[in-house]
């Protein structure tokens, strides 16, 4: 029902920003060609894997956060609201000190950058998770792991629609199918075990950003080739 609302209200409050001469109506035909063609765009195709992949990551511990604080770390309730206050902090934070670095080493470098060291945050959790995990040891590794993971999320948004230019809402629709899609398969595998031990929402979480990590990487190599052929093409007019 509150989704109904916001709904509503957005649709009457919120005007359409793309001028008139460049919206277009809706057809399906159209539509399934920008899809098409944006799936078929190895660097639109490799960033938004990468940023799905990432989001399963934060969301495979955020669907076992609650049993890992109160079962694992024996918090109780209060102290699962504390430790997931502290996590919301660490995502506020992380895009925060997100926006400077991008605008002075790019999009690209701090995509690598935030899937290296959530990768490495996932791994230290992974053997925390393994011996006899603490509040404090839980509470490092996760909140540097999900300040990394918002880094990803939005350098990689900012990459991916950097190539849908064309389609924009087609490109942030289908960004967002891939990330809930694969949250949603994800998800549940973080309590495979049962509800005594984190260890394969940690597990998970580093298959998910070791994939990200090479979707990344398979998306800047071909915006290199691309880069490339097109410096050889001038150079070969130009001769």
């Amino acid at each position: 029902m509150v989704t109904v609302v916001y709904l509503v209200v957005a649709g009457m409050t919120v005007p359409e920003t793309l001028p008139v001469a460049r919206r277009a109506p809706l057809r399906l035909a159209p539509l399934l060609r920008n899809y098409r063609r944006l799936l078929g765009d190895v660097p639109f195709a490799g960033d938004a894997a990468a940023v799905a992949l990432a989001f399963g990551a934060l969301s495979v511990h955020v669907s076992a956060s609650s049993f890992i604080a109160q079962e694992v770390l024996g918090t109780g309730t209060w102290g699962y609201a504390i430790l997931y206050a502290c996590y919301a902090v660490a995502v506020m934070g992380g895009s925060w000190l997100n926006a400077p670095l991008a605008g002075r080493f790019g999009p690209r470098r701090m995509l690598l950058a935030g899937q290296g060291v959530a990768l490495a945050a996932a791994v230290a959790f992974v053997v925390v998770a393994a011996g006899r995990p603490t509040i404090v040891g839980y509470l490092v590794v996760v909140m540097i792991g999900s300040a990394a993971i918002s880094s990803v999320l939005a350098n990689g948004t900012a990459l991916g629609m950097s190539r849908a230019t064309f389609a924009a809402g087609t490109g942030a629709a289908l960004m967002g199918c891939l990330q809930f899609t694969f949250s949603a398969v994800v998800s549940p595998l973080g309590g495979v075990a049962g509800s005594h031990t984190a260890l394969p929402t940690a597990l998970v979480m580093a298959g998910c950003l070791v994939a990200s990590i090479g979707a990344g990487v398979v998306a800047a190599a071909s915006v290199r080739r691309t880069r490339r052929r097109a410096r050889a093409g001038v150079t070969d007019v130009q001769s």
